[in-house]
């Protein structure tokens, strides 16, 4: 039986980051992503807006402020 009160979270301290980000780093095949522009996580942003919105039209415009919100 689960005990209650939600998920519960493992190894979330700075020492196991740190040990997986020396862990990464030294993986020669690692590739890293580009920083994405605020221009083009606007964009982003947009479509999956439009996307949400033509799939559910009656969604919350909560969700919308939320997203606004966390761009800054």
């Amino acid at each position: 039986m689960l005990a209650q009160g939600g998920p519960r979270r493992r190894r979330t301290n700075d020492a196991a980051d740190a040990e997986a980000l020396c862990e990464v780093m030294s993986r020669p095949t690692m590739r890293f992503v580009p920083v994405k522009t605020a221009d083009n996580q606007a964009a982003l942003m947009l479509v999956g807006v439009r996307e949400r919105l033509i799939r559910n039209p009656r969604s919350s415009p909560m969700r919308s402020a939320a997203m606004q919100q966390n761009t800054g």
